[in-house]
């Protein structure tokens, strides 16, 4: 029974995996995707994607939006059109765990954490940006197919990057060689790209406008989020606007102040719905 229920979990978090996109309809496509934040070189991220009017996605931990300034960054980055998102780092039982001791108890309390983790989170972005975020990334490499569905039922869109800039030692040789290494024999013609990098690593901050340069040689766009895995409701707007990045981050916050918020109730009534479906 125990070697049965593993087998099972694997295939399904294997599953889950395979089944989440990493790359965008479209060949010849980048989106550049900053998790992690926000943080203190979050502002000079903004700063540099302004001046090169290029559009980027972002996965904010709300756990770090108890500073103003940083949450400030937040709001600014929704104001000029960046795609903001979730970013959930990996939270309680199991994940300390090996795949063959989980059980059924550690999967229920996972996913009742996470639940309530997703609800506060997604009323943290709608409070400061004005809407809620349709997107979510999570910080555990493997993805269990009910964390994912428990996130769409709550209105998120589950991504995962195809290239991983290499920015953990902060040292400029080793981003550059992951660049180098992940573009190798790429080709704009056959190829699309959402690429993880972190906007609170100096060095990778510090290579954004030479990292810009070098994907535009290469031959790739870079696209808002939108563009590359379509999300209706936004994209709509982005191309009603002739794609002019600003204005599209306007237009948002207008559909905000019109109604488009998301309450407590709303979220603890998506929160039962999640769980409900996931019993089922």
């Amino acid at each position: 029974m125990a070697t049965a229920f593993v087998v099972t979990l694997a295939i399904s978090i294997g599953l889950a995996l395979a089944g989440i996109p990493s790359t965008c309809e479209r060949p010849g496509q980048v989106v550049l995707s900053f998790d992690q934040g926000p943080g203190a070189t979050t502002g000079k991220v903004l700063d540099v994607l302004s001046r090169r009017n290029v559009p980027a996605m972002f996965h904010f931990s709300a756990d770090l939006f108890q500073n103003a300034t940083w949450r400030g960054y937040v709001q600014r980055a929704a104001y000029e059109g960046h795609t903001i998102g979730l970013f959930v780092p990996d939270i309680g039982s199991p994940v300390a765990k090996a795949v063959e001791d989980f059980t059924d108890k550690d999967w229920d309390e996972y996913e009742l954490v996470l639940s309530q983790r997703l609800a506060r989170d997604i009323n943290w972005i709608a409070s400061i940006t004005g809407r809620p975020p349709r997107h979510v990334r999570f910080g555990r490499k493997t993805i269990p197919s009910n964390s994912r569905k428990m996130a769409e039922v709550m209105g998120l869109h589950v991504t995962r990057p195809r290239i991983e800039i290499r920015d953990e030692s902060n040292k400029m040789d080793v981003i550059w060689n992951s660049i180098n290494k992940a573009f190798n024999g790429t080709d704009p013609a056959t190829n699309s790209f959402i690429i993880r990098l972190r906007d609170i690593m100096p060095n990778m901050v510090a290579s954004l406008d030479k990292l810009i340069d070098y994907v535009e040689e290469k031959g790739f766009r870079i696209v808002p989020m939108e563009a590359c895995q379509p999300v209706p409701d936004r994209l709509n707007h982005f191309k009603a606007l002739g794609g002019d990045l600003k204005q599209y981050g306007k237009m948002s916050s207008n559909d905000a102040s019109s109604g488009m918020k998301i309450s407590f109730m709303t979220l603890g009534l998506m929160t039962i719905l999640a769980i409900i479906l996931l019993i089922d």
